[in-house]
């Protein structure tokens, strides 16, 4: 009806979008209120934008190149409260409603925007350079969020420092979501995190639980800078995105640091062996030799006995560091030979290599003991989680948590109920984990009995039922199955019951990243080709466009498994019969 004229205009656009289930675009999560009888259930209202679900929530060019600046007015109940990129402007109440206008953010691209509307109680405090930041958590658990203030304040002001450039935004907020696919989400000013990568009950949580809420607060707000001020054109630089947050929330060791693998001579590497064994060079060289040394074999340039041997000489190590990294490196090992005849010596080598350690450190913690030596004695009886007497001492002190909860130390907990469910011989143990979910309290405690209750051949199916079962969230479906696939058995029982159940597993989470993830675990663990042809076709029949990289990764990885156990069988056969 009337000529547009160039120049600036003003788009106005009427939209309408529905609330979804499915933890992407702006979507309700389930929390509840009270305890017992009093306990009532509620709806949030949170956003997930990464890579491309602004475009579900508001019409704009959801591409990353595409920035603009976003002036934000929600209107929600009076009762509730509501949070976005910026601190609200003004705030208006008409007819019950409460209507909130946001500051205009700094030029951004979409999938950084973020609103959520709920119940929250919070912590705050302020950076030395003024920075307001708060960690929002359920009602009631405000305390849980102290641990993560903490790392937070500081990892701010170290960022800021570090890089010379100013945190851009008067405030950070970070957000506990009780239903949240992934770990966290680094937008702009509102970072949202699941519960476990966020809350910390000191009460009960364990060493290791701290270690990761640590490590994810500092990666989200490496992001600050690495991502959101500074952002990839698209998607396929992703990589630069999330390499820098890794480096900076890890940093680079300084004697062997480098982008390069180092490969010795076998007069060399003999020559080391006495050198390792005896700790003589400093831990960061002996966590870069066994590292290259099994990334080399894996590649074919280097015999896996090679490698084998050098971490035997490591068998007297005290590291935790070094030993993370080798155990890391003989569970790839395993994974290959776990349906070869010699893998029964194999578990007897393995056996050997953790017995100086484990007497070390036994099952109890010491006076004034090293965070990670607490975080080693956890590895090291995983490692061991099939010895008799650490079986037998396991299932002791399980037996007394169901009856004294107060009884097992919280850094023990997740191993003990990895040992007992790997060993149990009837489903009582089984049936005990779940009752346990039933009844835990903390987001930590029910992921670490997911983690361990289909880890057995004979109770793979049933565990991975429980996920199923309407008592577990959707975010969590996926916990049980990695350990389920340990075993060349728990690995083809986890094939056909995700075949069997393809629908519900696309029903239930495949409009999210967590379906992708899902598929990648229940395929990538095989070690014959022609499993490749199997998933590969069924894929074939049952299209799932955004797991396509995933669906190749596994082949990649299943073939490279394939070609490994080839290469090595007679080499590692020939080594392991001095055991």
């Amino acid at each position: 009806e009337h000529e547009l004229h160039k120049g600036k205009a003003t788009l106005r656009i009427d939209f309408v979008s529905i609330l979804n289930d499915e933890m992407c675009g702006f979507y309700r999560s389930k929390y509840f209120v009270g305890e017992g009888e009093q306990k009532e259930e509620r709806w949030m209202g949170t956003t997930q934008f990464e890579a491309t679900d602004a475009r579900r929530a508001f019409p704009c060019w959801d591409e990353p190149a595409v920035k603009a600046v976003f002036e934000i007015t929600l209107i929600v109940p009076e009762n509730r409260l509501a949070l976005s990129n910026m601190d609200p402007k003004s705030e208006e109440r008409k007819g019950g409603k409460k209507i909130i206008t946001f500051e205009r953010s700094p030029i951004m691209s979409t999938y950084l925007v973020a609103f959520v509307v709920g119940e929250f109680d919070y912590v705050e405090g302020h950076t030395k350079e003024g920075v307001r930041m708060r960690v929002y958590t359920p009602l009631g658990k405000k305390e849980n969020g102290r641990f993560a203030l903490d790392v937070g304040i500081k990892t701010l002001s170290y960022f800021t420092e570090y890089f010379g450039i100013p945190y851009p935004l008067p405030k950070e907020d970070m957000i506990a979501i009780a239903d949240f696919a992934a770990g966290a989400m680094e937008n702009w000013g509102l970072i949202t995190y699941r519960e476990t990568a966020l809350l910390i009950d000191e009460k009960i949580s364990s060493t290791t639980q701290k270690q990761r809420v640590a490590y994810v607060v500092a990666h989200e707000l490496a992001h600050q800078w690495f991502g959101n001020l500074v952002t990839m054109e698209w998607w396929s630089q992703l990589w630069l995105n999330e390499g820098f947050a890794t480096f900076g929330s890890s940093g680079i060791n300084a004697e062997y640091g480098g982008f390069y693998r180092v490969k010795y001579s076998e007069d060399l590497l003999k020559r080391l062996l006495g050198p390792l064994s005896e700790l003589k060079l400093p831990p960061v060289d002996r966590l870069g030799i066994q590292g290259d040394a099994f990334a080399l074999a894996r590649a074919g340039h280097l015999p896996t006995s090679q490698a084998l041997s050098i971490a035997y000489s490591l068998r007297n190590e005290v590291d935790y560091t070094v030993w993370t990294s080798l155990s890391t490196n003989l569970d790839t090992i395993t994974g290959i030979w776990k349906n070869e005849p010699v893998f029964p010596k194999f578990q007897a080598f393995r056996l050997a290599q953790y017995q100086a350690i484990f007497h070390k450190l036994g099952w109890d913690a010491k006076p004034n003991e090293n965070v990670l030596d607490t975080l080693l004695r956890s590895l090291v009886l995983s490692q061991l989680s099939r010895e008799d007497s650490v079986v037998k001492e396991a299932q002791l002190r399980f037996d007394n948590y169901i009856k004294h909860p107060d009884s097992l130390a919280n850094d023990l907990r997740s191993v003990v109920f990895e040992i007992v469910m790997l060993n149990a011989k009837d489903d009582k143990t089984q049936n005990d984990l779940k009752d346990l979910y039933r009844k835990a309290s903390s987001s930590e405690e029910k992921n670490q009995i997911l983690r361990s209750i289909a880890y057995n051949d004979k109770f793979v199916e049933s565990g991975l039922e429980f996920t199923l079962s309407g008592e577990v969230r959707d975010q969590d479906i996926f916990m049980p199955f990695r350990k389920a696939t340990s075993t060349a058995h728990g690995a083809q029982i986890t094939w056909e019951f995700f075949k069997k159940n393809f629908e519900v597993f696309q029903r239930r989470i495949g409009a999210n990243p967590l379906f992708s993830r899902l598929i990648g675990i229940c395929t990538d663990s095989f070690v014959d080709e022609a499993k490749v042809e199997e998933f590969e076709a069924f894929f074939r029949e049952h299209p799932v466009p955004s797991a396509v990289r995933v669906i190749s990764q596994s082949a990649e990885t299943v073939r490279s498994r394939a070609a490994w156990l080839k290469r090595s069988r007679d080499d590692v056969a020939k080594w392991l019969a001095q055991f």
